[in-house]
């Protein structure tokens, strides 16, 4: 396929127009996180249980998440709280 060009009134060949790639955008996928309070108590676990490549292995979480939420870079969001609530005997449970 071949883009055609166009000649101005001087006789001058001016390059094609650059083409736009459209993409179609995405929704924004929803994050569920960890309320204060749990957010502690879960990080509190992790802290105490002290090998984040071991524990990541046994709930399937990556070692450096589990890194950065110990060193309160980032949050974990709850399906990975409740793997590493699993693995640590801890249950997460909504109190009101």
């Amino acid at each position: 396929m071949t883009r055609s060009t166009t000649r101005s009134t001087s006789g001058q060949v001016s390059p094609p127009a650059p083409r736009v790639r459209r993409t179609k955008s995405r929704p924004a996928k929803k994050e569920v996180t960890l309320d204060t309070q749990l957010e502690k108590r879960l990080h509190a676990a992790v802290c105490h249980y002290g090998n984040n490549y071991e524990l990541g292995k046994l709930a399937g979480v990556p070692a450096d998440v589990l890194s950065r939420f110990t060193r309160k870079e980032r949050n974990l969001r709850l399906d990975t709280a409740g793997r590493l609530a699993k693995v640590l005997g801890l249950t997460l449970t909504d109190e009101v």
